[in-house]
């Protein structure tokens, strides 16, 4: 994807193999990238790190690496003054531990070990619930009694 900033709003388009856009897919308006979670942790450690497991825009789950942009100048401002994030999403873990694992009578569970979210696993079994009540969508989290 490739983002292109206009006033208060961002164009995303997809890109293609070279790395040009090759088709619209949507606007997000009122965008404020200091608003995100990658952001915010990167900002609040000022050190290369990996985000909390977290729902993208689209339902996926994933996770981010982030890497404070700091001991720089820009546009007047030095010090740190952004983030680069590079985002992972976690079905594609799943999809790979399933392809290793997926014959086999060894079962893999990868779990993150401060909050328990359930990041991915080799029986091709959600890491996402829906709640009916409240339309809720979040990563499950076996620290918690259902």
């Amino acid at each position: 994807m490739s983002f292109y900033s206009s006033y208060e709003t961002i164009k995303v388009e997809a890109v293609d193999s070279q790395g040009f856009p090759s088709k619209f897919l949507s606007y997000l308006k009122n965008f404020d990238c200091t608003k995100r979670l990658c952001y915010a942790t990167v900002a609040a450690r000022l050190a290369p790190t990996w985000t909390s497991p977290f729902l993208f825009s689209n339902g996926i789950p994933g996770i981010s690496y982030v890497i404070p942009l700091q001991n720089m100048t820009y546009a007047g401002e030095s010090g740190f003054i952004g983030a680069l994030s590079f985002d992972l999403q976690l079905n594609k873990i799943s999809a790979f531990l399933w392809k290793i694992y997926g014959s086999t009578s060894t079962i893999v569970y990868i779990m993150d070990k401060s909050s328990g979210y359930l990041i991915a696993n080799s029986l091709r079994a959600p890491t996402v619930q829906n709640f009916t009540t409240g339309e809720v969508v979040r990563l499950l989290n076996f620290n918690e009694s259902t």
